[in-house]
């Protein structure tokens, strides 16, 4: 017993030592940095669901008559056009991962509002600004308070949309692998890919709601009885924030709402609807961020170019109508030369060349987490490995 005495010290010292080395910030950001990237090498690439499409604005953009070569410099008539062919494609939420936040000709910027008034179902970024304010006053000791502030874009625009949402993305230390999905600093509002998931799925607003009420009557009253009402009432964004905002004042709440019976629908309904449901409902419980489950290297997702879509005179868009219909189609640049990349962000999965993936494909690659209810989550003691679940 005596010989086993010391090896059994040693391990139990170095078991403690693994333990406390992967709850360390330090630890975790080893396992996030090495396992994590192993994990994906490992795996390699896997095809994305076929719910989401991008579409590049990219520099054969440029090639379409009395359009800038630089997607910053296009008259907002391009994008009303474009806006216009997706609700005709009949694709089921729009989202422009651009920031519109100067005013152009107001009669571009009043066109391109009326076609958003129209359709009904587009999102338009918001940017997420951080400052840093000194609150001392004289004579007393310096004190800074950070400060996240949303800036729409402009008021035309904004109030034409169907929801404002910003798109930050956290950097660990360098290399983009985690997102967040509701922002805490900022009183619990969705990002873009969230706010975009749950305009995909407004058809299942009510039962939500009816769940809530016959759980927590008090808190749902909060929440409008309808979609539509929600909508016209306080609008997408704020409402996200309410139900958020109930599933974190009561744990356990997603396990209740799946698992209860519905008192005025068939057994085969509910399980129709609970598979609707239960993303949803994942998103709303689960944590402010997870990591990103990448689906392999740049353009991994469909991505068709604005000048393929649209097409041109001489040219007409041979573009199928399929491609889009149903679909959510996320809007940006995606440049596929390193040199020409402002929009990239490092990842496991960023080339040898260079090429980065973009942020509007990040952003579609969330909502497909999303619509998948698909999480990667370290492991908590001691092993630097992650696995999916």
């Amino acid at each position: 017993m005596k010989r086993l005495g010391k090896p059994l010290l040693a391990g139990l010292l170095l078991a403690a030592a693994a333990i406390c080395f992967s709850i360390s910030t330090f630890g975790m950001h080893v396992e996030e940095e090495y396992g994590l990237s192993l994990l994906f090498k490992l795996r390699g690439s896997r095809p994305p669901p076929a719910k989401v499409v991008i579409i590049n604005i990219d520099d054969n953009s440029g090639e379409k008559p009395a359009a800038p070569s630089h997607f910053s410099k296009w008259p907002r008539t391009i994008y009303a056009e474009l806006v216009d062919r997706l609700v005709h494609y009949g694709a089921k939420v729009i989202v422009f991962d651009v920031l519109f936040a100067e005013e152009k000709k107001q009669h571009e910027d009043q066109e391109f509002a009326e076609k958003l008034r129209q359709a009904g179902n587009v999102i338009l970024a918001a940017e997420l600004q951080h400052k840093t304010i000194d609150t001392s006053a004289e004579d007393a000791v310096s004190v800074d308070m950070e400060m996240e502030q949303l800036l729409p874009p402009i008021k035309v625009l904004a109030d034409a949309a169907l929801a404002l949402a910003p798109f930050p993305l956290p950097k660990t230390p360098v290399r983009v692998s985690r997102t967040w999905r509701f922002k805490s600093s900022c009183g619990e509002i969705p990002i873009l890919p969230s706010t975009a998931f749950q305009a995909a799925n407004l058809e299942v607003y009510s039962e939500l709601r009816r769940r809530l009420s016959l759980l927590i009557p008090d808190s749902a009253a909060h929440l409008p009885p309808t979609a539509e009402l929600a909508l016209s009432d306080i609008g997408l964004t704020e409402t996200m924030r309410r139900i958020r905002c109930i599933f974190l004042e009561r744990p356990g709440l997603a396990e209740e709402l799946i698992t209860m019976a519905g008192k005025d629908f068939s057994l085969a309904a509910n399980k129709a609807l609970d598979n609707k449901l239960s993303p949803l409902i994942a998103m709303y419980a689960g944590p402010d961020r997870s990591i990103i489950d990448f689906y392999g290297p740049p353009f991994s997702i469909t991505t068709i170019s604005y000048h393929d879509v649209m097409g041109s005179e001489e040219e007409p868009s041979h573009v199928e109508a399929e491609i889009f219909k149903g679909k959510t189609v996320f809007i940006g640049a995606a440049r596929n030369s390193w040199s020409q990349q402002k929009d990239g962000f490092y990842t496991v999965f960023s080339q040898t060349n260079g090429l980065d993936i973009s942020g509007v494909e990040i952003a579609a690659t969330i909502y497909t987490n999303l619509s998948e209810n698909r999480t990667i989550q370290p492991l908590q003691i001691g092993i630097m490995c992650v696995f999916i679940t």
